[in-house]
């Protein structure tokens, strides 16, 4: 679609349109202030109007100049038109994260803040927590008045969008758990609200494995540098009027910048504050607490209330109840030893600072373990604040709560017709939506229970939720899914062994969960048979290694409890080793290709070491005295080292080719991967390595007797120059033989995630 050229004077909105992409707003803004057409023409092929793309351009000074050039009487009108998507400029300014810009258009109209909502349903509010933009967020929610908040149950329909889904929603979803925080506190009961799929926001986090701990994959050096670094907890800082104010304009936080070359002082500077912390925790923190909860608490409140302009006492009380949810932390150790600990770590950190190891490293960790943690707490607030209602008191015909609530909002400005010409336009597609949702009701009544966010967690791995919420609701190990599988089922047929080993740790834990079956007869032994399909649950590279980890998960489920404890038949009449052996039969064939190709590259490298170490063994470096029959050299340490090095390379290769042989002539049974493949194939690789060894040793010795005379120590740097192409070769291959010794020590098989890479 062109751009629109409207009547009126000598306005044309191409014109227009070209001095904007030219960031020419200086002659815009004239063309605003003098024509009114300009203020409503829509100048892109996306409906944009001006506003939109002055917004787009992040100028506080063009927007104000903009808005300043029109009336009262209009603003709400212009400021009101919307893109192709449905957005109205407070929406891209939300999207963007543009406080200063969100507070010129609200104070302009502020009805907008709660009434506007574009084609997705969504209000400016929402936009800014799906975005993650905290500034905005506050910003916005400044007009939110105070009534809607205040009452027994919130009028919070412009925290939602069509599908039902709430600012807490898209905040846990965009993984902006700071934010998350600060919605918990102001909308504690958007905990338990649910979207039209019967979510909540604790199943989309339940959905999430990799910000938990859990669902991470450190190496050992990474495990420690990420015990040692202390991520602060996140506390709720919203306060109305912070961000905004009503006589002074808008007022910017302005960001420390500082050179590159100070960051390692500033790390200094906070490790040196974590032990003051540290310390002052230690020593100080029971009387500090004493204090403050017998004088300070009043004083605080007090002030709390000057500063924030005669904030209502409610949110003083919500405060108190939102701070009372934290439990007593359980610790394995007594308190001095903790504190010991927690020095340690600080000092190690302060150690990495300052030499500058691996800077990018522990930032990269860092990020990582704040992730975490914050995840973490998020998680528990939601498990502490949640609740047993049914879907339909938390929302799950969201269309039918906006239709109810909208009318309620009260924004403390009286709408004019045009402004109550489009709530009822939106309230008749409510209506229609809803209507249409009605009908479905006893379709919907008859669909299978959704799953609850123990369930979603076992399934992905979650343990850090499963634990928090059996400590805090131990009735939900009872909850199962429409197949009948409860925890303990889900984490075997999932592969989860974290899960399942959390759950044979809990002594409460009844032996009549673990012997529950689904609904097709299938005990935990039989899903532990079961094929998992195309995927590659185990963290171990190699069909052949995936099939003996499987072996081994299937042994440790049967194991774990007694012979007689799992049921032995399904009902379809199948064992769990009948149904092991058939859903693992294509995984054999994999791992015995896979051994075949691994076994004949190896054994070609053995057989040509062997050919030249028996050539080397049997050749005598300087000749042989004819008179005597013995070696010339051989009162020199270097004949003795190319002797036994010799023989070593020669009786080694030929094991390792041995071993090889022994694993191509194998039959490739699924109980062969277990331990005999596995065994023969890590003795093959280190009878291999250390023929290598050997050889290189001998060729060395040998050597040295030539440049002995001429360059003595001097050909020892040649002598590794000389062996790097080798050690290339043992460097590529050594990863296989640490997973075989892992895969061979192990006895529970560690579980995997995509995307694990820092």
């Amino acid at each position: 679609m062109e751009p629109t050229k409207l009547e009126g004077g000598n306005f044309n909105s191409k014109v227009l349109f070209k001095k904007a992409m030219a960031g020419d707003w200086f002659a815009v803004v004239e063309m605003y202030r003098k024509n009114p057409l300009a203020r409503r023409a829509k100048v892109t092929r996306a409906k944009h109007t001006i506003l939109h793309l002055a917004v787009s351009e992040e100028d506080d000074n063009v927007v104000k100049q903009l808005l300043d050039a029109m009336t009262d009487d209009e603003a709400r009108d212009i400021l009101s038109l919307q893109n192709e998507f449905g957005d109205t400029p407070l929406h891209a300014a939300a999207a963007l994260g543009l406080a200063g810009i969100c507070w010129l258009l609200a104070e302009k109209c502020n009805e907008l803040v709660l009434r506007s909502r574009n084609n997705a349903r969504e209000t400016p509010l929402y936009i800014a927590a799906h975005h993650g933009k905290k500034k905005a967020f506050f910003v916005l929610q400044d007009y939110v008045p105070e009534t809607l908040l205040s009452r027994q149950n919130y009028n919070i329909s412009f925290c939602r969008r069509g599908d039902g889904n709430t600012i807490l929603h898209a905040a846990v979803h965009g993984e902006h758990f700071d934010l998350a925080i600060e919605i918990m506190k102001l909308y504690p009961k958007l905990v338990n609200f649910n979207n039209e799929m019967g979510q909540s926001p604790l199943h989309l986090l339940a959905n999430k494995p990799l910000v938990f701990k859990s669902g991470s994959r450190l190496r050992r050096i990474d495990k420690l540098i990420y015990a040692c670094i202390i991520v602060d907890r996140l506390e709720p800082k919203y306060r109305p009027r912070i961000y905004t104010s009503h006589l002074n304009g808008w007022k910017k936080e302005k960001e420390i910048k500082m050179p590159q070359n100070y960051t390692a002082c500033m790390d200094l500077f906070q490790a040196l504050r974590q032990v003051y912390h540290l310390v002052v925790s230690c020593f100080g923190e029971r009387s500090i607490k004493n204090c403050y909860t017998a004088n300070g608490r009043q004083s605080l409140r007090d002030n709390n209330q000057d500063a924030q302009h005669g904030s209502s006492s409610k949110d003083l009380e919500r405060d108190e109840e939102y701070g009372n949810h934290e439990q007593p932390k359980k610790h394995r150790f007594p308190e001095n030893y903790i504190t010991a600990f927690n020095f340690l770590k600080i000092v190690i950190k302060v150690l990495l600072v300052l030499l500058g190891i691996g800077i990018r490293r522990i930032e990269s960790i860092k990020r990582k373990k704040k992730r975490h943690e914050q995840a973490s707490q998020v998680m528990k607030e939601l498990v502490s604040q949640a609740s047993n209602w049914e879907y339909e008191e938390d929302g799950k015909m969201p269309n039918k709560d906006l239709k109810e609530d909208e009318s309620t909002i009260d924004t403390n400005m009286p709408p004019d017709e045009e402004s109550s010409a489009i709530t009822s336009e939106s309230s008749k597609g409510i209506i229609l939506h809803s209507n249409s949702l009605k009908k479905d009701e006893d379709k919907k009544a008859d669909e299978p229970i959704g799953d609850t966010p123990i369930l979603i967690a076992t399934r992905r791995g979650v343990v850090e939720m499963v634990k928090n919420i059996l400590d805090t609701f131990p009735v939900a190990v009872e909850d199962f899914d429409s197949n009948h599988k409860n925890v303990v089922l889900l984490s075997v047929e999932h592969r989860q062994p974290q899960v399942y080993k959390e759950m044979l740790e809990r002594k409460s834990m009844r032996e009549s969960v673990f012997a529950m079956v689904d609904k097709d007869g299938n005990s935990a032994l039989h899903l532990a048979a079961g094929s998992v399909g195309k995927s590659r649950p185990w963290v171990i590279p190699g069909t052949a290694l995936q099939m003996q980890w499987e072996i081994k998960w299937y042994k440790f489920v049967k194991n774990s409890m007694e012979p007689s404890f799992f049921q032995h038949y399904n009902n379809k009449g199948q064992t769990a080793k009948e149904i092991f052996t058939a859903s693992h039969e294509s995984l054999v064939k994999e791992g015995g290709k896979w051994l075949t190709n691994t076994s004949q590259s190896c054994s070609v490298v053995a057989a040509l070491i062997a050919t030249v170490a028996f050539a080397s063994a049997t050749t005598v470096p300087g000749g042989v005295d004819q008179t005597s029959g013995f070696p010339i050299l051989a009162g020199k340490p270097a004949f003795a080292v190319f002797a036994i090095s010799a023989l070593v390379a020669l009786c080694f290769s030929v094991t390792s080719l041995i071993m090889f042989l022994s694993v191509l002539t194998s039959r490739y049974q699924e109980m062969d991967f277990e331990r005999d493949l596995p065994v023969k194939l890590i003795l093959g690789l280190t009878t291999l390595f250390m023929s290598i060894a050997a050889m290189l040793v001998a060729f060395c010795a040998g050597h040295f007797f030539v440049m002995e005379d001429r360059l003595k120590y001097g050909a020892f740097p040649i002598y590794i120059a000389t062996c790097l192409p080798v050690t290339f070769f043992v460097a590529s291959q050594f990863p296989l033989y640490v997973d075989l010794v892992s895969a061979i020590i192990a006895d529970v098989p560690e579980r995997t995630y995509k995307s694990l890479t820092l």
